[in-house]
């Protein structure tokens, strides 16, 4: 580890901006970090930026996923990154990661947004890495600690001293901004600039695709504006647009151009639901808000603001825009009255000092109001992992007990291994809401030796690979693997959902937690059980469904074989105290069917006692199979409503069995 490296990165690598070049330029001017070296990841290797500090003797670059660059990261005592790293991170011990976010939002994301199963998986797993996430105020905070599900577990201290990367904004005059606009993309500085910076429209598909939408408000925006404004429109690929005849007279700003130093030469700024509309605020110029889809956000309840407090008249068309944006100058007094309050609230810490302040905090070690971490729930951390989520009665099981869980007293992660298909997503849907999940992104980060390794290890037999020496050879690797997945988190009880020496089986016993349980909720067979022997060595208790698992290890016990050693009378007290029994709550012929409605939704409409033949089941069908291809939430109600059919139908009280298998972890958990 080298201490006196920095790493930075922007927006996966492809620009040098935003907060971490603010904090990278403060640093570098500071005789303080003399002995720094700085390290960018950046791919654009024509970027003008790069060439200009690729003069400095402590200032290097790499592109990402390349050899340096994975060396970089692994060695930077400091990581610096607006984004988020890529799957293969995992914060080494002595490691820092400032993580600096993109603002205060205005439209909802993560969680808070709903959308798609794991749709924040990347963010999630990046701040539970994160030693100091910095963000302008409060607002922004507790938002994106919400929306990423890392509230209760988030170990890192919160760093509030204002966004750096609005010194950036703050560093300029408004005419020595708009005469470097000259020298790179042709703008008259004596003229008014009107810069349209709309958000990035994730609908649009293709990640680096402008949307219609916002080309046409362009093209509408320059018919509109008078000969004597300049229109600047910040674009991935400014020479591609300029060739459109609409878009004749637009100035395109460069990709590689930071955006807060273009705000800085904006008279007049014009945007929807940007991030960047904060940013502005402490300029005190003119805001004009183009939200020809106003309407639409509000009913659907994406947006975090009530827009019609926001600073600047709210336009319905490009025409609209127009005509406030030259009136917006006449207008100024009012708009100024406007955004006070909000300047005040949001932006009250950012006065061009706020990278110094987050350096001293981060590398210096100076104390400060601001930062804090976030108080602790008081619940007991739980962790689940080892469940696929196919549907299976273990899965099912999974559903059940997160539904019937106490969640005041306990805070419950589910550890995600697989691949995202239509039928887990629809079960990770009926988990608890309070159930948080964690998604594991792409594979093990392991060299092509160690795979090698662990391999050969694999290839032992199950005995052979519980001994003691073997745990110790590949104990390495799986807690590499721990802190890929849940970064610095620490739980009170970890919890393995599974029958199979799987990996999850391993990372749950060889790793370090307070205290595990194994749960074998579902039988099968006897192939697939777990040697007794580790299970006994690793799992401070055992739950245990009738079936299979029950008389091959109770077998076992009744014969007073051997456990680790220890004689037999002992092993006989130790091995039984291990025990706890349930009555499973999901049993197989319910599980089968299952299966079969995920597959096959006749299947379901049958269990319901619908007639094939009759209208009824067929305007059932359809209403299913356009619920599966739009939201899976009615097909999940379908499938719920199905399994208390089946249970009253079989005479099952599921919540009575549910209250005495929760009732039976809350003993076994030690709460």
């Amino acid at each position: 580890m080298q201490d006196r490296i920095v790493l930075f990165e922007s927006r996966h690598a492809s620009r040098m901006g935003g907060s971490p070049f603010a904090v990278f330029r403060t640093m570098l001017d500071d005789p303080f970090y003399r002995d720094f070296t700085f390290v960018w990841a950046l791919d654009d290797t024509r970027n003008p930026l790069r060439r200009r500090y690729a003069r400095r003797g402590n200032v290097r670059f790499c592109r990402t996923h390349s050899r340096a660059y994975a060396r970089t990261l692994c060695t930077a005592g400091y990581l610096v990154n607006d984004t988020a790293w890529p799957f293969y991170f995992s914060k080494r011990q002595g490691q820092v990661y400032v993580a600096t976010g993109h603002g205060t939002p205005v439209r909802k994301f993560g969680t808070d947004l709903g959308g798609s199963t794991g749709q924040a998986m990347s963010l999630t797993r990046d701040l539970l890495h994160t030693d100091y996430l910095v963000m302008p105020n409060r607002f922004a905070s507790e938002t994106i600690l919400r929306a990423a599900d890392v509230g209760g577990i988030f170990s890192g201290r919160v760093i509030e001293e204002g966004h750096p990367r609005s010194d950036l904004t703050l560093a300029h005059t408004r005419d020595e901004a708009a005469s470097r606009l000259a020298d790179v993309c042709g703008v008259d500085p004596a003229t008014r600039i009107v810069l349209y910076a709309p958000e990035w429209r994730r609908e649009a598909g293709v990640q680096r695709e402008i949307p219609e939408v916002t080309l046409a408000n362009l093209a509408g925006l320059r018919a509109h504006l008078p000969e004597d404004h300049e229109l600047l429109f910040a674009a991935h690929d400014p020479f591609a647009l300029a060739a459109r005849p609409d878009l004749a007279g637009v100035r395109f700003v460069p990709d590689w151009m930071d955006m807060n130093e273009v705000l800085a030469a904006a008279d007049v700024l014009v945007t929807d639901y940007s991030p960047y509309l904060f940013d502005y605020l402490v300029l005190g110029r003119p805001i004009v808000l183009l939200v020809p889809d106003l309407g639409r956000h509000v009913a659907e309840g994406t947006l975090y603001f009530d827009m019609h407090r926001m600073p600047g008249p709210l336009c319905a068309t490009a025409e609209d825009a127009a005509a406030a944006a030259v009136k917006a100058e006449a207008d100024r007094d009012a708009h100024e009255r406007m955004a006070s309050a909000m300047r005040e609230e949001y932006c009250a810490a950012d006065d061009g000092r706020a990278s110094a302040r987050v350096c001293d905090i981060v590398f210096r070690g100076a104390d400060s109001g601001s930062s804090y971490r976030p108080e602790e729930t008081g619940r007991k951390r739980l962790l689940i992992a080892g469940c696929d989520f196919e549907s299976n009665g273990r899965s099912f099981e999974v559903v059940d007990f997160s539904r019937e869980l106490d969640h005041s007293r306990f805070d419950l992660t589910v550890l995600f291994t697989g691949r995202v298909t239509l039928g887990r997503a629809r079960l990770l849907r009926m988990l608890h809401p309070r159930t948080r999940i964690v998604y594991a992104p792409g594979r093990w980060t392991l060299s092509p030796r160690d795979y090698l390794r662990l391999a050969a290890h694999r290839a032992k037999t199950p005995e052979e690979r519980c001994a003691p020496e073997e745990i110790e050879r590949v104990r390495g690797y799986f807690e590499d693997e721990r802190r890929r997945l849940l970064g610095e988190v620490t739980f009170d009880v970890a919890v393995c959902f599974t029958d199979r020496l799987s990996s999850m089986t391993y990372l749950l016993s060889v790793c370090e937690f307070p205290r595990r349980i194994m749960w074998l909720a579902e039988p099968s067979g006897a192939a697939k059980l777990l040697p007794v022997d580790f299970v006994m060595e690793r799992f401070d208790r055992i739950l245990c469904a009738p079936g299979t698992y029950v008389s091959p290890l109770l077998s076992r016990i009744a014969r007073a074989e051997r456990v680790s050693g220890t004689p037999d009378g002992e092993s006989i007290v130790q091995t039984i105290d291990r025990f706890s029994g349930f009555e499973n709550s999901i049993d197989m012929m319910h599980a089968e069917e299952m299966k079969q409605i995920e597959r096959r939704i006749p299947l379901a409409l049958a269990g319901a006692g619908l007639d094939s033949h009759s209208a009824a089941y067929a305007a059932e069908y359809e209403r299913l199979r356009a619920a599966a291809e739009s939201d899976m939430s009615e097909l999940t109600d379908a499938v719920r409503a199905h399994v208390s059919v089946h249970e009253r139908s079989h005479g099952l009280d599921h919540a009575a069995r549910d209250r005495r298998i929760i009732e039976t972890f809350y003993r076994v958990a030690g709460h």
